[in-house]
């Protein structure tokens, strides 16, 4: 081998060598990004869990006392209550303010005085458009 060529390959063998070494550090970084991506996405999944857990149990604790007195959002009115819910929601305003206010309490008692001022007016509002649909149908 002529001394150019003995050059040439050791050149190559020395960038081989080079590249080689960026690769297994590129290489070890990839692995420690992938084990802190995993760690962020369990911490994000933990707050995500949390978060639902708690912004979501007044909801379904009110879905839940609602569907006991089968007052059904229909999805044909995009989560709206039909005509039948609400003049059942009206009718036994009284029972179901109780039992969310308890379920709310219990969800919030912090804010125990805010939820019964909430639920006293919810109430009235029910039993005057109750009223206001029983005195139109006697007209």
């Amino acid at each position: 081998m002529t001394l150019a060529k003995h050059t040439i390959v050791t050149d190559m063998k020395s960038r081989i060598e080079a590249l080689t070494q960026v690769g297994e550090k590129m290489s070890n970084n990839i692995t420690k990004l992938k084990e802190e991506i995993s760690t962020a996405k369990k911490k994000l999944d933990a707050f995500r869990k949390l978060r639902k857990v708690t912004h979501s149990s007044v909801y379904n604790g009110i879905e839940r006392i609602l569907k006991e007195h089968k007052i059904v959002r229909a999805s044909y009115h995009g989560g709206d209550f039909n005509g039948v819910n609400i003049i059942t929601l009206m009718q036994e305003s009284q029972d179901i303010m109780d039992e969310i206010k308890v379920e709310m309490v219990t969800q919030k008692p912090t804010m125990e005085v805010e939820i019964n001022k909430l639920c006293v007016e919810v109430r009235k509002a029910l039993v005057f458009g109750r009223c206001l649909l029983q005195s139109k149908h006697q007209v």
